[in-house]
Order: C-alpha cells, then structure tokens, then sequence
C-alpha cells in the first residue's frame, strides 16, 4: 500500500474496539461437527451468537451458518 494509505489506516485504529472474550471451547467442537467449519471460523460463529455480536465475513460458509439456525 502506498504510505498515505497507511497512515490513514493507522490513523483510524484508536476508534477499533478490541475485547478478549473467553470461548466455550467444547460449543466450538460441538459447532464443527454441526456446521463442517475449521475450528477457527467456528470460534467466530460462536462468539457471534453468545455475545449476540454482528459477524463480518466475506466466507460464504461461515455467513450460511450464520444465517442458519444450525447449533442454536
């Protein structure tokens, strides 16, 4: 990325809200036998639905379940 680019994007990181969340890993195992996920994009199913959080992804499977009432 050209350098203005990049100062731009660092410029916005302090408005990036970052929390360690814990996970229930055994509901993430239980969530890649249900969905046929990784494990890594079950995480983030998981998180979603528990904290009740907005998922962004571009992973067509993962936005599926998502949308799905699979694991609920």
């Amino acid at each position: 990325m050209p350098e203005p680019l990049l100062r731009a994007a660092l410029a916005g990181r302090d408005a990036i809200i970052v929390k360690l969340l814990s996970v229930d890993f055994e509901a993430v195992f239980n969530l890649t036998i249900q969905t046929r996920l990784t494990a890594y994009d079950a995480s983030y199913l998981w998180v979603a639905r528990q904290y009740d959080a907005e998922l962004v992804t571009l992973d067509k499977r993962l936005n599926a379940a998502f949308l799905s009432d699979i694991g609920r």
